[in-house]
């Protein structure tokens, strides 16, 4: 009987372009999946099924060397027109330690398993980037071939922890940076006389997996004709922050996998997202005292100090531990250098973010324009319309053309404040995007109504973090339904459902028509959404609801935001529970109609409230 080994590992860890490569030895013949261990245990699963409880171990020790006699001979048949003496016989099934006393019984001798292996996180990172997929989040959080990568890695840590003996670990940076020690470990391995391998002419043309068929994804297996790493971009660039959902101890290296402590950054923001950001930055401190340069450390606690009201220095955290992928739009791919805040001459704002990171970022064309620059804006298609208007832009472009505009700097929209050297006395409240006056009127006329209000319950059900924003949307309704006021929905797709019959629906195809749905209204009252920024940047009444630990524009206390002049703050108080903001806003509205309908200025602001800029709003 021809040797036969086999060949696991982790998905996207080089398993096929080692096979190519090991099919070179003059010895060895390779497989893609084979489908040889489903024929042996549709066997054992068959046997089962027929033979039922034996009568006597005599029976039972008899009936086991037939089953071992009758899977011995599928594999003699499987490969009996093979000419090689050494079989590797590639399922990642291999790898689960149930099937290691059947193989080892059937073989007659112990199973040798090569495993590839590789930082899961690497793993899904470049699943992501061969199957490109629309929605990053979703796919992370819901794919099978993500849950492949999980399950592969359980199934091979299993093996570990039985038979390690009986596995041979080939990590993909070793094999792709040092591929000859590597090989010539597999061959001692195998017991495989030593051989000269081509890594320059590899062919993988027998080895393709039906891909397409089986995940409806093309070229998961493909393998360049040079050996060389497919992959340009870390996890990080690729994943964001949530790479870190991936990682997992490498226990082919030794590194431990049972009782590991919680990592101090996920309970720093566990105890925040309750609205504890005193101990949250007492622990984000503590971690920057003992990993002063952990990059990671430096960017959660770059949020944490901008809740504190340190502008300046938290966004210079930010920056310091950010990456390429890590507010969603990678970087213009431009030759021009990164602004420094004194050149003069046209700067491209690359917008950053979700649609509401855009429009508060807009704000800083502003900054940019007194310090003598044109500016021309990079940004989601949808935000087009409404940056044209804006003071001082000379074009806005969508972020795809960035690279084909013609500019002197560029400038990551989330992290202009370091060039201008904002600090929050420096910030300036007042509106940037124009009130549409087109259509206004015919769209919107008049009422007899003592207030217009528009209302928003949800934002972006994929955002990461919607589930700490998100209020049930009953709660918006009772608070506000005892007013005399015209309500309209400014709730667009997912959630719109939701909507009363006493609140109207009106056009809300593009953002043009949510500029002037919003433009219509003496209040927008919303969670914490891009409709509120939106309004807020228009200079129209915004009151917002906003979670325990809030966006880091609305620091942690006070009804008051430097940022937008028109904006009032409901804070949750209670984590997970959202009757102080509503019984709030209840009771405001209330109170307005108790003014005759001051259309004019619903949060009736006098000069002394709005001038209080002390940062008291911001904890010690």
């Amino acid at each position: 009987m021809k040797k036969i080994y086999f060949l696991s590992g982790l998905p996207r860890s080089g398993s096929t372009v080692l096979a190519a490569l090991l099919q070179q030895h003059p010895e060895m013949h390779t497989t893609a999946t084979s489908g040889l261990l489903d024929m042996l245990m549709g066997t054992l699963k068959a046997r089962a099924a027929s033979f039922g409880q034996q009568s006597s171990t005599k029976d039972a020790m008899a009936q086991e060397k037939e089953m071992q006699r009758i899977l011995k001979a599928i594999c003699e048949a499987k490969y009996a027109d093979v000419d090689k003496s050494v079989v590797l016989d590639k399922e990642r099934g291999w790898a689960s330690e149930v099937n290691m006393p059947t193989i080892h019984n059937v073989l007659g001798y112990k199973p040798k398993i090569i495993a590839t292996v590789r930082n899961v996180e690497d793993c899904v990172s470049s699943m992501v980037r061969v199957a490109k997929p629309s929605n990053l989040l979703e796919f992370c959080n819901t794919s099978e071939l993500v849950e492949h990568i999980k399950k592969s890695y359980q199934t091979l840590l299993g093996a570990h922890n039985v038979a390690p003996e009986c596995i041979h670990y080939v990590e993909y940076e070793d094999l792709v940076s040092k591929p000859e020690e590597t090989l010539r470990g597999i061959e001692k391995f195998l017991e495989l006389s030593p051989h000269t391998y081509d890594v320059n002419n590899i062919d993988a043309s027998n080895l393709q997996e039906k891909d397409e068929e089986i995940w409806q994804v093309k070229g998961l297996h493909n393998v360049r004709k040079t050996l060389k790493k497919a992959d340009t971009l870390s996890a990080k660039d690729t994943l964001g922050h949530k790479y870190r959902e991936f990682v997992q101890p490498r226990f082919w290296r030794g590194e431990e996998t049972s009782r590991l402590p919680p990592h101090q950054l996920d309970v720093m923001l566990a105890v925040g997202l309750k609205g504890n950001l005193k101990e949250a930055a007492k622990i984000g401190d503590e971690l920057a005292a003992k990993e002063p340069f952990n990059d990671r450390v430096a960017f959660n606690r770059g949020w944490y100090e901008l809740r504190r009201g340190n502008l300046l220095e938290g966004h210079k955290l930010i920056f310091r531990g950010r990456h390429e992928s890590v507010f969603g739009n990678p970087p213009p791919q431009v030759p021009t250098p990164m602004w420094d805040g004194v050149s003069k001459g046209t700067v491209l704002l690359h917008m950053e973010g979700g649609l509401g990171d855009q429009i508060h970022s807009a704000g800083m064309i502003r900054y940019i324009v007194k310090k003598g620059c044109d500016v021309i804006v990079a940004c989601s298609g949808d935000l087009v319309t409404l940056f044209r208007d804006i003071s001082g832009v000379s074009a806005v472009v969508v972020t795809e053309a960035a690279g084909g505009v013609v500019h002197d700097f560029w400038v990551p929209a989330m992290s202009a404040v370091i060039p201008l050297q904002l600090q929050y006395g420096d910030v300036d409240g007042s509106a940037y995007i124009a009130k549409p006056g087109k259509f206004l009127n015919r769209n919107y006329p008049p009422s007899d109504k003592k207030f217009r209000i528009g209302l928003r319950w949800q934002g972006n059900p994929e955002f990461e973090h919607e589930q700490h924003r998100l209020f049930p949307s009953q709660k918006l309704f009772d608070a506000v339904k005892d007013v005399d006021a015209d309500f309209i929905s400014l709730q667009r797709d997912e959630g719109a459902e939701k909507k009363p019959k006493w609140v109207k629906d009106v056009p809300l195809k593009h953002w043009e028509e949510t500029r002037v749905a919003v433009a219509s209204c003496d209040l927008v009252i919303t969670s914490c959404t891009s409709v509120a920024h939106l309004s807020a940047a228009m200079g129209v009444d915004t009151w917002i609801i906003v979670p325990i630990l809030p966006y880091y524009l609305w620091a942690k206390k006070g009804s008051i935001t430097e940022w937008y002049d028109s904006v009032k703050l409901f804070r949750q108080t209670t984590f997970e529970n959202w009757d102080s903001p509503f019984a709030q806003i209840q009771k405001q509205l209330n109170d307005l109609g108790d003014t005759n309908g001051n259309r004019n200025r619903i949060l009736v602001t006098d000069s002394k409230w709005r001038s209080e800029r002390s940062l008291e709003h911001y904890p010690a």
